[in-house]
């Protein structure tokens, strides 16, 4: 009977949606939508969660759960790719109207889609990740969330990661300031680097969102914080920094002169002189010579005493006697006419 009941399934669902009164839909429907997802056929399947917004708006919930939820999850487990997608776009449509133990059921179906060999259902994943989210418990939530994240980052896929990103930011508020600090910022760094500019556009965009939370926070924080004193100054006063090497320059101040450690520092030093005078080498002997030589006067040479002028007859010179003992003329040439004399007063003896 599967072209039969392929045939009705349209009929069937004009006459809900636009002739029965919407009170009487849902008493209608209850009976059948059971006994429709019992058919294993993939038309009629494909049928049936088209019309899973019709379902969700006149089913109770318990008929949601019970006779809509449970079978249409045998549809993630399906050959056809084509029906494992549209049971995941079906079930964003009854997430609000499931039980908590259905909601935790399905975010396990969404981790093993993350996995899936089709590129589509592991982007539709992703995109249906936040809309689960706020129906999770709070430990549910931690468990899928930024694991999730993490691996959509990595996928393979540019699509997927865009979609990863673009849940990312959708899903912030479930995330603390420590969170997003020491685990959401770095997982998303490595997408500025790649290779896609879309993806690295997106993950600049999602950085920044990030930063503005945490710095709003810090505006907040720092409303009643004590200010505390920058390395510019203290008091509006420049600190003054001075180099290792002048501190070792510099020299300590001296103590008190009634303290006894300043009066050993001060003996310490005076001995320290002391010994470095001590150890100083004594200037050599011939050095001192050399010095006290160049530093005495040169001694004064005494003029040779004129020798005495010899006596003679006043016969032989004619008025030498009278002439002064420095007559201006050399010892040489006096002693030449001497010699001159001497013969001229043997040649006046031989006359």
């Amino acid at each position: 009977y599967r072209r039969e009941i392929l045939a009705m399934l349209a009929p069937l669902f004009y006459i809900c949606e636009k002739v029965i009164q919407s009170e009487r839909v849902g008493k209608e429907l209850s009976a059948l939508v059971r006994s429709l997802f019992a058919v294993k056929d993939r038309a009629i399947r494909g049928s049936l969660l088209g019309k899973t917004p019709l379902f969700a708006n006149h089913l109770d919930q318990k008929d949601l759960n019970v006779s809509v939820f449970e079978p249409l999850c045998s549809g993630f487990a399906d050959s056809s790719d084509a029906l494992r997608e549209l049971t995941l776009k079906a079930t964003s449509v009854l997430v609000s109207h499931l039980y908590a133990t259905n909601v935790e059921k399905l975010s396990r179906y969404l981790v093993r889609l993350q996995s899936d060999a089709s590129t589509s259902i592991r982007t539709h994943t992703m995109s249906m990740i936040p809309q689960l989210a706020p129906y999770l418990s709070e430990g549910a939530r931690q468990k899928l969330l930024l694991p999730a994240f993490i691996r959509a980052f990595k996928d393979p896929h540019p699509p997927c990661r865009l979609a990863s990103l673009q849940a990312c930011v959708q899903s912030h508020d479930f995330f603390s300031l420590e969170e997003l600090a020491h685990k959401v910022l770095p997982a998303t760094m490595p997408l500025v680097l790649d290779g896609v500019g879309d993806v690295r556009k997106n993950a600049f965009e999602v950085i920044d969102f990030f930063m503005g939370r945490l710095r709003e926070n810090h505006k907040e924080r720092s409303v009643g914080d004590v200010n505390v004193p920058s390395i510019r100054g203290v008091n509006e006063r420049e600190i003054s920094v001075v180099p290792p090497q002048q501190q070792q320059q510099q020299v300590a101040p001296a103590p008190s002169s009634g303290s006894y450690f300043g009066s050993m520092s001060s003996w310490y030093s005076s001995s320290a002189k002391a010994e470095a005078s001590a150890q100083e080498p004594a200037p050599s002997d011939a050095a001192t010579n050399t010095t006290a030589a160049a530093a005495a006067p040169k001694p004064v040479i005494p003029k040779p005493a004129p020798k005495p002028a010899p006596a003679f007859s006043s016969l032989s010179i004619g008025g030498a006697a009278t002439m002064g003992a420095d007559d201006g003329w050399d010892d040489d040439d006096d002693d030449l006419d001497l010699g001159n004399d001497t013969q001229d007063n043997g040649d006046d003896d031989d006359v």
